[in-house]
């Protein structure tokens, strides 16, 4: 039996789980609320608003974030925060340029008119989440878990207290989105404040010369990355754009609650054992350990602890929201079947993938996400075309989405185990070696 607290990683896990928990809660918790006093139109163009600030917050910051475990000095790791945050800076700037001069026609290409006046505030969500991100990973180095997880619950419990009054009176259209600027605000002032420590005594490392070769040395992060990034949530949240394109904001509504519901759940393990897996198996390809033995533990543990909670949600879903969330909202439960299969293995390969970047396999992915992205696309047309109905366009998303995750999947894991074998090799050999020559 596993001792949790003489074991740091299963240690970290829990704190993090601990702080993702209460964070994914809130929201659900007050979702029932919210639906009942918000109408489902504000709820689509909120969930277009929130895909929107998802996949623009991959150039928030070039994802030179995840970078700032990686080093093996500390004064290295606070100029990549450095350069995370000036980039997203200039990147709100020239987003803010962008949305002033073509507001109209990217309302026009989303579908979507009523979207107009709410891009402007998009920037500002976009920089709020690259510096959130930047200190998140710059706590992450140092194993400041605590830290982290009680920013993601300020950030849930700001949105939540905000949302609700905001929903009184003039300020009703602005209510969720408002509610989002104010936790993604005080999440990060929240950050920025508790690893003050932390990079004050590093401050002094910062030139612009050093953020400058630090940039050049790990410029596949923002080639590769953000690319991958950029194809990753776009893939994750076309269904929000085309969707509602063919269908209206009614479809976007149901399949944005169904969404969030269930990564709920599946997210409170996902996100903690991925950001600790990131830094455990960052640590053990340094110190040329076994990252397949690793890799497939992950693995089978997340099997253990997810198919059951998966198979009740498929088989309950539709009998219980329309009475948790309101008869408006009835077809959720229908939806989130149809989305079970792709999340399932969605959840399983989360928290692994960051292997792909520890192993410098990003071109891979780059192409993988490619197809994917283009299947999908592929799915939801079809759905439309030839049947014309929003279940079939959602049905074709989510098997494209299963079979493209079980795929990277067992990439995932032969690509961890060719690594194990190669280092096991060198290491033999150097045992070996040093043997001859003592």
């Amino acid at each position: 039996m596993i001792n949790i607290n003489k074991n740091e990683f299963y240690k970290n896990t829990l704190t993090l789980s601990s702080g993702l928990i209460l964070s994914q809660a809130i929201p659900v918790l007050i979702a029932p609320l919210l639906t009942r006093i918000y109408s489902i139109d504000i709820f689509g163009i909120y969930f277009v608003y929130s895909a929107i600030v998802v996949i623009l917050s991959v150039f928030a910051t070039f994802q030179y974030e995840i970078t700032m475990v990686l080093p093996k000095n500390d004064s290295d790791s606070v100029n990549l925060l450095a350069l995370s945050i000036v980039i997203s800076f200039v990147m709100s700037a020239f987003l803010t340029l962008l949305i002033f001069f073509f507001n109209q026609t990217f309302a026009v290409l989303l579908g979507n008119e009523k979207i107009a006046p709410w891009l402007f505030l998009i920037p500002i969500s976009v920089l709020l989440t690259g510096i959130f991100q930047s200190f998140n990973y710059f706590g992450n180095r140092f194993k400041d878990y605590k830290e982290i997880s009680a920013g993601r619950v300020i950030k849930s419990s700001i949105t939540a207290a905000s949302q609700i009054p905001l929903s009184y009176g003039q300020f009703e259209k602005f209510g969720l989105i408002g509610g989002l600027i104010a936790g993604q605000f005080f999440s990060a002032v929240y950050l920025i404040y508790r690893l003050k420590d932390r990079y004050r005594i590093l401050i002094n490392e910062i030139s612009f010369k050093r953020i400058t070769e630090l940039a050049v040395e790990y410029k596949n992060v923002p080639i590769f990355n953000t690319l991958m990034g950029v194809q990753n949530r776009i893939s994750n949240h076309l269904p929000f754009f085309l969707l509602g394109h063919y269908y209206g904001l009614t479809i976007v509504s149901l399949y944005g609650l169904a969404h969030r519901i269930i990564n709920t759940p599946a997210g409170i393990l996902s996100q903690s054992i991925g950001q600790v897996f990131y830094q455990r198996a960052s640590e053990i390809y340094n110190e040329k350990k076994d990252l397949y033995n690793l890799v497939k533990t992950i693995y089978l543990k997340l099997i253990k602890v997810s198919i059951i909670p998966f198979v009740i949600l498929f088989i309950t879903a539709p009998y219980i929201f329309k009475y948790i969330f309101g008869s408006e909202w009835a077809l959720t439960g229908r939806i989130i079947q149809l989305l079970i299969p792709w999340l399932f293995m969605m959840f399983l390969n989360n928290p692994i993938t960051s292997i792909i970047t520890i192993l410098n396999k990003q071109k891979v992915l780059v192409l993988y996400n490619t197809f994917l992205l283009i299947f999908r696309f592929i799915g939801l047309y079809l759905g439309f075309k030839i049947y014309h109905n929003e279940y079939y366009s959602i049905l074709f998303y989510s098997l494209v989405g299963f079979i493209f995750n079980f795929v990277i999947c067992f990439y995932i894991l032969r690509i961890s185990k060719n690594k194990s074998k190669i280092i096991s090799k060198n290491n033999k050999f150097e045992t070996v070696y040093n043997n001859q020559n003592t």
